[in-house]
C-alpha cells in the first residue's frame, strides 16, 4: 500500500557505543527532502570483443541529503550547535506507516535565501557517514528468508521516536 509524507518525522540520537539507538529524538519539522540515495555508478566493463557497452554497479552516492525546513530559531541553534561541534549522530526518517529509516551522518544548517511575502526557510544538510546508507530498519531471519520490519512511533508530547516492535 502507497504512504503519503503526512506525519514524517527526522530524528536524531547521540552515539553512545556500537548499539542501535532504539529512541531517537524529532529534530525538526521538515517541508521537503532530497532523494536519499542515488543508483550506484556504472563502472564500464566493456572490452573490444564486446558489440554493446558492459559495466557492473559501483557506489551509491549518498553523501549528502539536504531537507527544507521552516526557520526557528530554537531548532536552528540546536542544529547549528551539532554543527559546529561536528557531531556524528545516528538519524532516522519515520514513515506514516511507523516503517523507520536510518543512517549517521553529520548535519550542517543555513538560513536561505527568501523574497517578500515568503516564509523564511532553513536547509538542513546531513553529510552521512555510515557506509550502509539509508537502511529500513528490521532484520531477516537465521536463514536469510524471512524479513520482519521494525515499527516506530512518534510520540508528539515528548517529541521522541521510539521503537514498539519487534
Amino acid at each position: 500500500m502507497a504512504i503519503s509524507t503526512v506525519h514524517k518525522y527526522l530524528g536524531f540520537a547521540k552515539i553512545t557505543d556500537s548499539t542501535e539507538p532504539t529512541e531517537y529524538t524529532k529534530l525538526t519539522d521538515i517541508k521537503d527532502y532530497s532523494d536519499l540515495a542515488s543508483p550506484p555508478e556504472a563502472i564500464p566493463t566493456t572490452t573490444m570483443s564486446d558489440v554493446a557497452e558492459t559495466s557492473i554497479p559501483g557506489v551509491i552516492k549518498s553523501d549528502q541529503i539536504t531537507f527544507t525546513t521552516n526557520f526557528v530559531p530554537e531548532d536552528y541553534a540546536k542544529i547549528a550547535k551539532m554543527a559546529a561541534d561536528r557531531e556524528q549522530v545516528a538519524v532516522c526518517m519515520l514513515y506514516q506507516d511507523n516503517s523507520l529509516f536510518k543512517n549517521k551522518g553529520i548535519f550542517f544548517i543555513t538560513v536561505t535565501g527568501a523574497s517578500v511575502d515568503e516564509v523564511v526557510n532553513a536547509t538542513v544538510t546531513l553529510t552521512t557517514s555510515s557506509g550502509d546508507g539509508w537502511v529500513l530498519a528490521g532484520s531477516w531471519d537465521g536463514n536469510g528468508t524471512n524479513w520482519t520490519q521494525e515499527k516506530w512511533k512518534y510520540t508528539d508530547s515528548t517529541k521522541k521516536i521510539t521503537k514498539i516492535s519487534p
